[in-house]
């Protein structure tokens, strides 16, 4: 237990007060003449923690107040999920620590003042689970783009039209909603073309595109700075992360295995392109950035796009060239009309692991 005050009287002093209040209680009890003893503290108001109780926050405890003879030394302690954290706390405020969701914090003190009894209160606040990021965070007001996920597909359907049913590992995609408050989907009316669920070892759900398959978002990515980006497991294979949708240009794409060509971009929609590589900023040839992509599981893609209209957005086949398509699995993507600051591209990289579980 830790003191906020020290001063006591001295226990002598205590005691011989005592005594004489005793003495003449006693002695004026035939008469019915009460003098008061000399009271202990009494609870005049609550202990309290304030602040956001949640991993990495720092809680302020506040100590109840006590009624009753002075000097009145009030103790504490601080438990977590049962272990006494008091040495933690710094000037009344107590940090705490990653990974303790669900977990009970007690703040608890003792008020005395060497008249029996004491006065104890306590006070417990659950720590709540620290909400996850996910892309919707980096949306403020007047952002355009979009993101998907699968990590909840319970809008998701089978079929363009939402007639289907709600699709599971080896079902066919044809429709998504978005994660953006831009509500933008991305769809796909086409049987043959609708990419596949799956599900990992992790039992986390990815998209499978063959050559043919495409997903369709409407956003049209002209005449600005946007930056795109996309979670994936890669396979070996040349991809892209997006393109225009039946058009050879423009497109974004990760590099091509053994090429020394240093255009990461094409001629024509896109003036320049800055790529990070799990968070890791790239500069060097098609084929040194293909190598990169494929140790790593986010890229992302910082544009300034020229005029060239591009009013669709599409995932998966490039304009029906066998040779390009998405990686091997596809966990999420999207894309914001801004820059990234770099904490939200540590988010970014955060939210891989998340939706890939691990």
């Amino acid at each position: 237990m830790l003191k906020r005050t020290a001063n006591l009287n001295s226990p002598a002093a205590v005691r011989a007060r005592l005594q004489a209040a005793l003495f003449y209680a006693r002695k004026n009890r035939r008469n019915k003449l009460l003098i008061p003893l000399t009271p202990s503290p009494s609870p005049a108001t609550a202990p309290s923690i304030s602040g956001t109780v949640e991993p990495g926050e720092t809680v302020t405890l506040n100590a109840g107040t006590y009624t009753g003879t002075e000097p009145i030394t009030i103790t504490f302690a601080l438990t977590l999920d049962g272990v006494d954290v008091t040495g933690d706390v710094v000037s009344g405020g107590y940090t705490i620590p990653p990974g303790t969701g669900g977990q009970s914090l007690v703040y608890s003190e003792t008020a005395s003042n060497g008249i029996a009894p004491d006065a104890v209160q306590s006070v417990s606040e659950t720590v709540q689970a620290q909400a996850t990021w996910t892309p919707t965070d980096l949306f403020g007001a007047g952002d355009k783009g979009f993101a998907f996920d699968l990590m909840d597909l319970s809008g998701a359907n089978t079929l363009a039209d939402q007639t289907g049913t709600t699709p599971g590992a080896g079902d066919p995609l044809g429709y998504l909603p978005g994660m953006s408050p831009n509500a933008q989907t991305a769809s796909q009316s086409v049987a043959t073309r609708r990419p596949t669920v799956q599900a990992d070892a992790n039992g986390r759900h990815f998209l499978f595109f063959d050559f043919e398959d495409i997903l369709v978002t409407a956003e049209e990515l002209s005449s600005d700075t946007w930056t795109a980006w996309m979670v994936y497991e890669a396979d070996g294979g040349n991809f892209i992360i997006m393109s225009k949708t039946g058009a050879p240009v423009p497109w974004l794409g990760i590099g091509q295995q053994g090429s020394s060509n240093t255009g990461l971009i094409p001629g024509a929609g896109i003036v320049s392109a800055q790529h990070w590589y799990d968070n890791t900023v790239f500069s060097g040839t098609r084929g040194q950035s293909w190598t990169a992509a494929q140790g790593a599981s986010l890229a992302i893609v910082e544009t300034v796009n020229a005029a060239e209209p591009w009013p669709e957005v599409a995932i998966g086949d490039y304009n029906n060239d066998g040779s390009f398509s998405t990686p091997g699995g596809v966990y999420a993507w999207g894309v914001i009309n801004r820059t990234l600051t770099a904490a939200e591209r540590a988010d970014l990289l955060a939210y891989a692991d998340h939706v890939r579980g691990v």
